[in-house]
């Protein structure tokens, strides 16, 4: 199976889905979308921000209302260097919105730099009962879904992952290819390499647990993030296909 073992190029032969334009494309699969721009966030107080200004929304375009919140004492801002994504400034700033949980497929997908890549939270559930993230280190990714952990190793051009350098991360459980327990990760529209915590090359990462997660940051994440959506599936190679070139923009 893809994915497995290798790093995978991408395939040229695949057609990118023309129909599909942006997130709204993926109609009610489309569970939240947050974009850069100054527009798209509210301020602590109230009003559009001005670079270095704290956030306390960032506003979902999806539609259905899953804005992403700050909380007193770890407001992130709106990015300094006049790029108007979310800057979380240092290691505790997070936004929270809606808790969502799947038990089937789903798709997440991010454009996202960071200044640190040691051990970083980058989108997780904050419930003191759940063990449950996507989290990027030195050499690996490592997720948790309800506790059991599996890393996945960047593929070979983004090995090790650089710091201040901006990445197209894709996370997704099923979807086109794959069986519909797989998690995937992809990097700049590249499949990567699956490994278990003795990094064993090879090692499958099927879990069909259900997985929750509320919280972006709040885990040692320093840096930017310029877009993220969150699709209630897995996606079709087309769609990968145009997602990497969208992003590819942003």
């Amino acid at each position: 199976m893809l994915g497995l073992g290798v790093n995978i190029t991408k395939p040229s032969c695949v057609v990118s889905d023309t129909t599909w334009a942006n997130p709204l494309s993926f109609g009610s699969d489309l569970i939240l979308w947050y974009r850069k721009g100054a527009t798209n966030f509210i301020k602590v107080g109230g009003g559009t921000p001005a670079a270095g200004d704290e956030i306390q929304q960032w506003t979902d375009l999806s539609g259905n209302g899953n804005n992403a919140l700050g909380t007193v004492g770890y407001y992130p801002k709106l990015d300094d260097g006049g790029d108007e994504s979310l800057w979380l400034n240092n290691a505790i700033d997070y936004l929270n919105f809606t808790t969502i949980t799947f038990s089937g497929e789903f798709a997440i997908y991010m454009k996202l730099e960071v200044t640190d890549v040691l051990n970083v939270d980058i989108i997780l559930s904050d419930s003191a009962t759940s063990d449950e993230f996507f989290r990027l280190k030195t050499d690996k990714i490592r997720g948790k879904l309800d506790g059991a952990a599996m890393d996945w190793d960047p593929p070979v051009a983004y090995d090790p992952l650089a710091v201040d350098t901006f990445y197209q991360l894709g996370i997704e459980r099923g979807g086109e290819t794959f069986a519909s327990d797989l998690v995937n990760i992809f990097i700049e529209g590249l499949n990567t390499s699956i490994y278990d915590t003795s990094s064993a090359y090879g090692t499958t990462a099927n879990n069909s647990s259900s997985f929750t997660l509320n919280e972006i940051g709040g885990g040692n994440f320093t840096g930017r993030i310029k877009e993220m959506f969150i699709v209630d599936r897995g996606l079709t190679v087309p769609e990968r296909v145009a997602v990497d070139n969208y992003l590819t923009s942003v």
